[in-house]
């Protein structure tokens, strides 16, 4: 192993053994919010599908559903950047 992949192995193994070492209530509280922004990313998808296909066409009704649909991971994925990272 060469110096540089001692360091990113040490790096990686600092930042997961810490995420290992993460409260369970902090896991928990995530989990649920994980849950309501997906719940949130398919109604989303929900209300802006259900009559768009008459004005825009249903394919690109089915895209424009699919992109907010993704809203919801982008939030999944800020809810947890508050961590440390490498």
């Amino acid at each position: 192993m060469s110096r540089k992949s001692d360091v990113i192995a040490e790096q990686l193994c600092s930042y997961y053994g810490s995420k290992v070492n993460t409260p369970l209530k902090k896991v928990f509280v995530l989990a649920i919010l994980a849950g309501a922004y997906v719940g949130f990313g398919g109604f989303l998808y929900i209300v802006v599908t259900s009559d768009a296909a008459q004005y825009i066409g249903n394919g690109l009704a089915m895209y424009v559903g699919g992109i907010t649909f993704s809203t919801a991971l982008v939030l999944i994925v800020l809810a947890e950047s508050n961590r440390n990272e490498i």
